[in-house]
């Protein structure tokens, strides 16, 4: 028979004060590897051999603890620890801590994230389709930039819209995600409460409502927050099968079954893990297959109702496997040229993100930060080397077995270290979280029978108010206060939908051509694009601006921040135009909306008759059919700005063979200048000088780029085009000051021949 455990109450003074130094040595060993991974970090862009020496001793001191640890729960392995009694209050307390997750995510949605994602107004415009049509998506379709994945999150957000039909989409499609993240969070409490008890419920649960990096995926609509937590309703119900009896174990394991089936429609991450889960199970099924026998049954309806879930989605695997699998295959290291190399690469990077730099793409995390705060970095390695000790019992097998499933994704594609693919692993690493805190509590309270309470107390209200404090700001502090952040969601994008859907203007709307056909200005303004009548049109800068034709109503300029510079040449043009704009968080401007009365349009279209109209900004083009440009031109207008999107061969243009644009610059300051011209079949010659010459064979689409010193002041300037067999009828025209920003040369500083 085993040895009768110990309770707390009969332990000998010894072993208790070596329980304490190995607690003690644990924590601080822990610490120091936070210190030196912090070290680390500080030294990142500066010395990376003074890193790599941090991030050694960084790694040495957390194996230490690990070891700590270890030997901490063999010590203790014939203690009977205590325990947090299921009680209401805890219940109270995990649902308390459900709200508060569920307000966190919800929290200033409307202003965070800023803008919208192009991904996330490509889900609104299917969303919206789906809940009018009523017909749900099996994988979003060819069309869409990520062919092959699951429509499982459009689908959800499609029975939003058609139940509330909400007036902003950004805000409804993203609390659909906050919704999800929300019942993710819940799911894990219940989970955590069913495999280690109540105590570690509140500890897993505390974090997961407060993580930044859960936070930040439960607050914008993507789909990636759906595979956690599908994973984790599917473990709970596994659990509770497996538990269960009667009537009880048949629900759960049908709910089981209709989960996994389903998962199949959400993030990419879910396939991977469904298999390798489930060729983890297998040996496991076969090896107790006694045990289950008795569950034979409703275990088998579970299979075969997973199957008739995902049969559309097998179906479509089958029938079109190179959709299905066209964002996989894009993504993959496997199967490159150099695969070896990048995945030796890839798996210290994603093990390493937790801890030491985490992803650098702002949409995903705030830049190079682990994606762990302080106190759960420090606990989670501690939990997971208790879960491996405790391996024998299924409710601590679960935890290090999962994880390692969830870290395969985020490993094995390019990118690393990606929080999205890594997110997975949010839900095993909160369940560590949670038996660290238990067993560290459960020591304590055995070592200090009588002082326990108020330490314990102490030290959990610290970690959590540190936590609590260091997670908030990492995402609505310290986020907001970085541009990459704000651009990262490129609000220049959205912001003419917006302005459509809070203005409703009774205008002719102009948009260039990027926002005409933007997703974002489709799901954004819907309502007012829906509405009739209205006249939204696209900007063609070289065929209509000014409007060709006679108007019936004001025009409405919508101008992005590329686009923003013509509203200089409208207020030159139109002195009765009226501009507004908006402005980001730091002051620099996302959209210029400029207003021209019908009455003032009129007016200039009668100075254009007469011949008395002087443009003041702008280069003169001429078309020609030749490709000398010898003879008379096909066609001259002006262009205001040097940046075309569209079709210049549209009519009434129509084809040419030579294109020539000339004028004067204005050269503010003396100094090397950087200019570059797209397609690369374009010349450019400044005061005479050829800065870009046709790239002829070496042309790829890319654009062609020149240097050249140039004095302050106005100078004349050429710029040609032949569009070539390859049929580039647009241009771009680009520049760099000393010391300014790349962008788009500003219409301002162009002028005509005449000036």
């Amino acid at each position: 028979m085993p040895e009768p455990l110990l309770e707390p109450r009969d332990l000998p003074p010894p072993a208790r004060a070596v329980a304490l130094l190995l607690l003690g040595a644990t924590g601080v060993l822990a610490a120091a590897g936070q210190a030196q991974f912090a070290l680390a970090r500080a030294v990142r862009d500066v010395q990376y051999e003074e890193l790599v020496g941090h991030r050694s001793a960084g790694l040495l001191c957390y194996g230490l603890a690990v070891a700590a640890a270890l030997a901490l729960c063999r010590w203790t392995r014939r203690w009977r620890l205590p325990a947090a009694a299921a009680a209401w209050r805890w219940v109270l307390c995990l649902a308390a801590l459900v709200a508060v997750g569920g307000w966190l995510r919800v929290h200033r949605l409307a202003e965070l994230p800023p803008g919208l994602w192009v991904d996330e107004a490509l889900n609104g415009v299917q969303a919206v389709q789906i809940a009018q049509s009523g017909r749900p998506l099996v994988a979003l379709p060819p069309e869409d930039v990520r062919t092959g994945l699951g429509a499982g999150y459009v689908d959800v957000a499609a029975i939003a819209f058609a139940l509330f039909d909400p007036s902003d989409g950004p805000y409804a499609l993203r609390a659909v995600a906050a919704a999800i993240g929300t019942v993710g969070l819940a799911a894990l409490a219940a989970l955590a409460w069913t495999l280690f008890g109540a105590r570690a419920a509140l500890a897993a649960t505390a974090w997961l409502a407060v993580s930044q990096w859960h936070l930040n995926y439960s607050r914008w609509g993507e789909m990636p927050i759906m595979s956690p937590g599908v994973e984790t309703l599917v473990a709970l119900a596994v659990v509770v099968g497996l538990r269960a009896r009667g009537w009880r174990a048949w629900c759960s394991w049908l709910a089981a079954g209709l989960l996994a089936g389903a998962g199949v429609y959400t993030y990419q991450t879910f396939r991977l893990f469904i298999v390798l889960a489930g060729a983890a199970a297998l040996p496991l099924a076969i090896r107790h297959g006694r045990a289950l026998a008795s569950r034979a049954r409703p275990l088998g309806a579970a299979l075969l109702l997973a199957l008739a879930v995902a049969a559309p989605m097998l179906h479509y695997a089958l029938s079109e496997p190179q959709n299905f699998g066209e964002r996989a295959q894009g993504t993959l290291i496997i199967g490159r040229a150099d695969w070896r190399a990048q995945l030796a690469e890839s798996v210290p990077r994603s093990l390493l993100a937790f801890q030491l730099i985490g992803d650098d793409n702002p949409r995903h995390n705030l830049p190079f930060a682990p994606l762990l705060s302080a106190v759960p970095a420090l606990l989670a390695p501690l939990g997971l080397a208790v879960c491996l000790v405790r391996r024998r019992a299924l409710s601590y097998a679960i935890v290090p077995a999962w994880l390692a499933i969830a870290l395969v994704p985020g490993m094995i594609t390019l990118e690393a270290p990606h929080a999205s693919r890594l997110l997975d692993a949010i839900v095993p690493l909160a369940l560590a979280i949670g038996v660290a805190v238990d067993l560290l509590l459960g020591v304590l309270q055995a070592a200090l029978p009588r002082r326990a309470g108020p330490i314990a107390a102490a030290l959990a209200l610290a970690a959590a108010g540190l936590t609590a404090v260091q997670e908030y700001r990492m995402y609505f502090v310290e986020r907001e206060r970085l541009p990459e952040f704000v651009d990262a969601f490129f609000p220049w994008e959205s912001a003419p939908g917006r302005y459509l859907a809070a203005h409703a203007p009774n205008a002719t709307v102009f948009l260039d051509p990027s926002t005409y056909w933007s997703p974002a200005t489709q799901f954004v303004a819907r309502r007012y694009l829906d509405a009739l009548p209205n006249d939204v049109r696209m900007l063609r800068l070289q065929h209509d601006f000014p409007p060709a034709e006679p108007l019936d109503r004001d025009a409405l300029y919508l101008l992005p921040k590329s686009y923003a510079p013509l509203a200089g040449v409208i207020r030159a043009l139109w002195s009765d135009a009226a501009c507004d704009e908006v402005r980001d968080r730091f002051g620099r401007l996302d959209l210029a909306a400029c207003r021209v009365p019908q009455a003032a349009l009129e007016a200039l279209r009668a100075r254009a008759a007469a011949g008395t109209l002087r443009w003041p900004y702008g280069l003169r083009g001429r078309f020609y059919q030749t490709p000398d440009g010898g003879g008379t031109p096909q066609a001259e207008a002006m262009l205001a700005l040097p940046y075309c999107e569209y079709a210049l061969d549209e009519p009434p243009l129509g084809r040419f063979r030579r294109a020539e644009w000339d004028g004067f610059i204005d050269i503010p300051a003396a100094g090397e200048y950087y200019f570059r011209l797209h397609p690369d079949s374009t010349t450019l010659t400044v005061d005479g000088r050829g800065v870009i010459a046709d790239a002829g064979a070496r042309a790829f689409g890319g654009g062609n780029e020149g240097r050249v010193v140039l004095p302050a002041g106005r100078l004349p300037i050429r710029i040609t085009l032949e569009p070539g067999p390859q049929g580039r009828y647009f241009l771009w025209f680009v520049w760099q000051p000393p010391h300014g920003e790349l962008e788009i040369v500003p219409a301002t500083v162009l002028h005509p021949p005449d000036q």
